[in-house]
């Protein structure tokens, strides 16, 4: 197997299909981290509870 050749197969494309499935589901979980901690700067709130 050459190192392009999982470009050029159908199972390349499924496993390229995943790779992006992964990919999406990373960023939509960074994304809601994100809103998260944003909201929570937002409000003041520290993990000790402090302001």
């Amino acid at each position: 197997m050459h190192a392009n050749d999982w470009l050029d197969t159908a199972d390349g494309r499924a496993r390229l299909e995943h790779c992006a499935d992964l990919l999406e589901e990373f960023l939509k979980a960074m994304t809601r981290m994100e809103s998260e901690y944003l909201r929570a700067t937002w409000d003041g709130h520290t993990t000790d509870g402090s302001r």
